[in-house]
């Protein structure tokens, strides 16, 4: 089974920046990242096409990492943690491996919104009985991302 992340993984935010008139770029990232704007960027945003496609390319983005992130994490949770088949595993690892790529082509606020969104929608998603499960494997994930940041 070929597990991609839908579309993030090649995102760049500059680029679509450059579709923004040069004198609401810096008000467009601040938007991306925290959804604040003023009126007037809004106003701009309500005159011009180019303009909106740049928002929607932008938060289509923000929502495909976190579908993207979202089924890595379902992924994970399997009854067998333990199973001699290796495939699942492989697949899981493969599948959050580009979920997490997907998230650092986001700005880190876009990234870590993402985030969130995903933990949410795995909580409500997830039967009572999965919550610890779901808690062991975001510790382990942790615990693994950080010994390889300390190994660098």
């Amino acid at each position: 089974m070929n597990t991609q992340l839908k579309g993030p993984v090649g995102f760049n935010l500059e680029t679509v920046v450059k579709q923004i008139k040069p004198e609401w770029r810096n008000e467009f990232r601040r938007f991306v990242d925290s959804g604040d704007a003023s009126d007037e960027f809004l106003a701009y945003l309500d005159s011009s096409e180019e303009g909106k496609k740049a928002v929607e390319q932008a938060f289509n983005a923000q929502a495909d990492a976190l579908t993207g992130l979202a089924d890595a994490l379902r992924s994970l949770q399997t009854e067998n943690v333990g199973t001699e088949v290796a495939k699942p595993a492989e697949v899981a690892s493969v599948k959050v491996t580009e979920a997490v790529e997907g998230l650092l082509q986001l700005p880190p606020e876009q990234g870590k919104q993402a985030v969130e969104n995903a933990a949410s929608a795995l909580a409500a998603s997830l039967r009572q009985d999965q919550h610890a499960r779901l808690q062991a494997v975001a510790q382990t994930l942790s615990k693994a991302l950080g010994n390889v940041a300390v190994n660098e």
